[in-house]
């Protein structure tokens, strides 16, 4: 992977392991999990049980995106990387709950 990402990259990356990866949420930040709602990748916070605020889900934003260094604001590069190169997931709570 280059150093640098792009948004619309980083997007395309969080979507690609998300659908290897049926049944399953991507951490993506402390506090924060990528999730694929009707084919689309958002955010949504974690609660303090680990558990998603699916009530509570978001589009990404591009302006907190630094594309000049290629991260998230708020996290280094490095960090975005390792949490594509190395991703953790959990398991998806029901919506329906």
């Amino acid at each position: 992977m280059r150093q640098k990402m792009t948004f619309k990259e980083v997007l395309e990356k969080y979507r690609q392991l998300l659908q290897a990866h049926p049944g399953k949420d991507l951490i993506i930040a402390d506090g924060n999990a990528a999730v694929m709602e009707g084919g689309e990748v958002y955010g949504a916070p974690l609660k303090l049980d680990g558990t998603l605020e699916f009530d509570s889900l978001y589009d990404f934003d591009a302006n907190a995106f630094l594309a000049d260094e290629g991260r998230w604001d708020g996290e280094s590069s490095e960090q975005l990387q390792a949490r594509i190169l190395f991703p953790a997931f959990i398991s998806i709570e029901s919506i329906a709950e």
